[in-house]
């Protein structure tokens, strides 16, 4: 059963070409770009009780959220004697004896990589897959620039081998746009490792979401292109949470992100009413606080 809406990659396949462009209509992604890699970081780090001793979190990116994904990526041995600002993950810590190298990501619908490209910048070993050829060739020459090793595959969910399994699985801002989407995230527990974790980001299925996700967004502030987004393919939690029923993954924690407009940024709540994160992890195991 495919996962693959036909109208929604014809849509992306004609902007395609612009993921990196910070002004383009990729332009909210960069903006809350730091804050998705602060916290996806931050749950990975957490999980296996690992840490990254030199995160490169630039000034701009801590405090203004505007700032393009590209500045994240620049990291350096000397990265902690030019921050200025408390960082998010502690840089001082014990000796790397788990390196986080170890680790596999498989980012899922990864775009032009906006994801997986500081992650992998991070020292992660990712494997990202897209079922737009555009898009891994956007991805593959803006990893190349950078000098950042990443296995990008053209690839949807279901081609991908079942029996490769991963150690983080991360789906962002993806669910809303497939079809047969139970199918789409079953196929995506399929690949977490038995000790392993998912992260997903989609958007509620709320009136607040509706006002603010479509009617703001995309036709008052023009934030994102209009029809980019359809209101009936929001999900709420407990219909992903019904989904993972008869399987052995469950949620482990829920997370808003809301905008400021007082302050033009981007947080971390814990309203989900909008924008959201869910952690998920086997059933058995205890997800760190």
């Amino acid at each position: 059963m495919s996962s693959i809406d036909k109208k929604e990659l014809e849509k992306f396949e004609k902007i395609s070409h612009n993921w990196w462009n910070k002004d383009g209509e990729f332009s909210i992604l960069h903006r809350i770009n730091p804050i998705r890699l602060e916290y996806i970081i931050e749950k990975i780090t957490t999980h296996y009780n690992r840490h990254l001793s030199k995160l490169a979190y630039r000034e701009e990116l801590v405090g203004n959220m505007q700032h393009s994904t590209a500045a994240y990526i620049e990291v350096r041995e000397d990265a902690s004697s030019r921050l200025t600002h408390k960082l998010p993950i502690e840089v001082e810590c014990e000796k790397m004896s788990n390196n986080i190298s170890k680790l596999e990501i498989l980012d899922v619908g990864c775009g032009g990589g906006l994801i997986a490209t500081p992650l992998a910048a991070q020292g992660f070993n990712v494997t990202a897959i897209d079922a737009l050829q555009s898009n891994i060739e956007t991805a593959t020459a803006y990893a190349k620039e950078k000098g950042v090793k990443i296995n990008y595959l053209q690839s949807t969910i279901e081609e991908l081998a079942s029996d490769k399994l991963y150690d983080v699985v991360i789906c962002l801002e993806v669910i809303e746009h497939v079809e047969n989407v139970q199918q789409f995230i079953l196929n995506l527990v399929k690949h977490i490792k038995p000790n392993g974790m998912a992260i997903i980001s989609t958007i509620n299925r709320t009136k607040k979401a509706y006002i603010l996700g479509i009617i703001v967004a995309e036709y008052i502030l023009g934030w994102v292109p209009k029809n980019t987004h359809d209101y009936s393919k929001f999900l709420k939690p407990l219909e992903i949470y019904e989904m993972l029923t008869d399987t052995k993954i469950e949620i482990k924690e829920l997370k808003g992100l809301v905008y400021n407009p007082v302050k033009n940024e981007w947080k971390l709540s814990d309203d989900i009413d909008v924008n959201y994160f869910m952690c998920l992890g086997r059933k058995s195991m205890c997800y760190p606080n």
